[in-house]
C-alpha cells in the first residue's frame, strides 16, 4: 500500500486504538449478522438479509467512514446528490430473504500486475460503454473498525490502489486489512439520474436469478397493484412512476409495528405501509423484476456530511440499502426509491448549494427541466403557425380586394387598374370558378 497513507491519517477517531494488522487467513471467518442497517463499517458480509417482523432502529451518530475526494470542484458536484458507499449486494431473492448470488462460488484474487502494469493498483474490468464513460471519481477512503469482512468503496468502483484484492460474485471485494484502515480507490458512480437523458433505456441481459420472483399469493397481489397503478409508457417513465409512487403512499419510519404479525413486506405495502430503507428497498427491487429488469439491493452508507471542501464523513445511522438496476450499455445503476432526505438517503446535509429548501430531488428536477423545454419547443411552434396563418390570410384577403377593385397583376409583376368592362369580366370568370389570370 502508499507508504504514505495510513490509519494516522484518519480524521477525527477519538483516539480509537489501532489494530491495523494483517492476518495470516485473508478471508477470516465470516460473521454472521443477519440485522437492520446501522453495523459496523465493512461488517456486511453476512450470507442473507430478511425483513424483520417488527423493528425499532436505533443508530448512533457515531462516524464510521470518512471520503477525501482528490478533486474539489468533482466533491462540490457530487455534494449535490446522494454519494453511495458500497460495501456488498444481495442479488438472490427467495423465502423472503435477500442472499448472495453465487454462494458456494469460490471467490477469486485480483493482482495488481494482472493489467499488464505494476504499479500498485488492481484495475476491475469495465464492461459496459456507457459506464466507462461517467465521470471517475478518485478518493481517499478511510475505515473505523473494520473487521475485513469487505472492501468500502463508493459504488461502480473501478480500481483499488492495492497490490491484491479478493473478489466475490456480486461486486464484492475484501481483502487482509483490518482495524483502523485506510487506501486509495477510484469509481465511476452512475445513478438512474445519470441516465435519463441518455437514449431510451433498456433492461440488459444478466443471470436469470436478477430477474427471478417467487410464486407466491403476495407476489400476485404486488402485480396486481403494478397493473392497477402503473400507466403505460418507456421504461424511464415507469421507473420515475414507481421512484415517486413509493415516495407518496408510503411513510418513512425506523419504527414498524405489524401488530397483525404480517410478512413484512405485505405490512409495509399493504397495511402499515410505513418502514425504512430495506423495505424500500426490497419493494422497488421486486416490482422493477416484475416489469422486466434485473435488480439487486446493495448495502453501504449514504447521507454523507460534506465539510464544504472535499471530506465527506459517515456516520453509523447513515448506514442505507438501496436497489440497483441492470441496463443495457450502462450495467449496474443506483435506484434509490427511499424518500429524499431520510436515514442514509437523503442530501449532503452540508451541501452548500442546496441551502435554500426547495425541491432538490435531481430526478425530478431533470424531468421538470426536460418538461419545460418540451413546454417551451411546443409554444414557440404555436407561435410560428399562428404567425403563418395570419400572414396567409392577410396575402388572401389583399388579393381580393384588388380583384374587387379591379386590379391584376401584369408580367413585369406590376399591379395595373383595369377598365370597368374588363374588370367585370373577371369577376365573372372567377365565379365560374375560373382563373382571371
Amino acid at each position: 500500500e502508499d507508504p504514505n497513507l495510513n490509519a494516522d491519517d484518519m480524521p477525527d477517531l477519538d483516539d480509537v486504538p489501532e489494530t491495523d494488522v494483517t492476518r495470516d487467513d485473508p478471508l477470516g471467518e465470516q460473521p454472521n449478522q443477519e440485522q437492520a442497517s446501522g453495523q459496523r463499517a465493512g461488517d456486511s458480509m453476512s450470507q442473507s438479509r430478511k425483513l424483520p417482523q417488527r423493528a425499532d432502529v436505533q443508530g448512533s451518530h457515531e462516524p464510521l467512514v470518512y471520503l477525501d475526494l482528490d478533486s474539489e470542484p468533482q466533491a462540490y458536484a457530487l455534494a449535490q446528490r446522494p454519494i453511495y458507499v458500497r460495501s456488498s449486494t444481495l442479488g438472490e431473492y427467495a423465502d423472503g430473504s435477500w442472499g448472495r448470488v453465487g454462494e458456494g462460488i469460490s471467490p477469486r484474487w485480483i493482482f495488481d500486475q494482472q493489467d499488464g502494469r505494476e504499479d500498485g493498483t488492481v484495475s476491475l474490468p469495465e464492461e459496459f460503454p456507457r459506464a466507462a464513460q461517467a465521470a471517475r471519481v478518485s478518493y481517499k477512503i478511510y475505515v473505523k473498525g473494520s473487521t475485513g469482512a469487505a472492501l468500502l468503496a463508493m459504488q461502480g468502483v473501478s480500481e483499488f490502489e492495492l497490490p491484491q484484492v479478493m473478489r466475490y460474485d456480486d461486486d464484492w471485494y475484501r481483502s487482509s486489512k483490518i482495524g483502523n484502515i485506510a487506501y486509495r480507490a477510484a469509481s465511476r458512480p452512475l445513478s438512474l439520474e445519470d441516465v435519463i437523458g441518455a437514449e431510451r433505456l433498456r433492461p440488459g441481459k444478466i443471470a436469470k436469478v436478477y430477474s427471478e420472483v417467487p410464486d407466491s399469493v403476495l407476489m400476485r397481489r404486488i402485480q396486481q397493484l403494478l397493473d392497477n397503478q402503473m400507466p403505460f409508457g418507456s421504461l424511464t417513465e415507469r421507473l420515475l412512476w414507481l421512484k415517486q409512487y413509493l415516495e407518496a403512499n408510503y411513510q418513512y419510519s425506523t419504527t414498524v409495528a405489524n401488530v397483525d404479525n404480517l410478512d413484512p413486506l405485505e405490512n409495509f405495502l399493504f397495511e402499515e405501509k410505513r418502514g425504512y430503507c430495506d423495505f424500500y428497498a426490497t419493494a422497488a427491487a421486486l416490482m422493477v423484476r416484475m416489469m422486466g429488469v434485473p435488480s439487486r439491493i446493495g448495502y453501504g452508507f449514504s447521507k454523507g456530511e460534506f465539510d464544504g471542501e472535499k471530506l465527506f464523513t459517515f456516520y453509523e445511522d447513515g448506514a442505507h440499502s438501496w436497489p440497483e438496476i441492470f441496463l443495457e450499455d450502462q450495467g449496474w445503476v443506483v435506484f434509490d426509491v427511499t424518500p429524499s432526505g431520510q436515514a442514509g438517503g437523503g442530501q449532503a446535509e452540508n451541501d452548500p448549494l442546496t441551502k435554500d429548501g426547495g425541491n432538490n430531488d435531481p430526478l425530478l428536477s431533470k424531468i421538470d427541466e426536460e418538461n419545460s423545454a418540451v413546454s417551451d419547443l411546443v409554444s414557440y411552434l404555436v407561435f410560428c403557425a399562428a404567425l403563418l396563418a395570419f400572414a396567409l390570410w392577410y396575402y388572401l384577403k389583399r388579393d381580393e380586394a384588388r380583384e374587387a377593385e379591379g386590379e391584376v397583376g401584369g408580367s413585369d409583376g406590376k399591379t395595373r387598374k383595369l377598365p370597368a368592362y374588363l374588370a367585370e369580366f373577371c369577376r365573372l370568370v372567377k365565379a365560374c370558378g375560373l382563373d382571371p389570370q
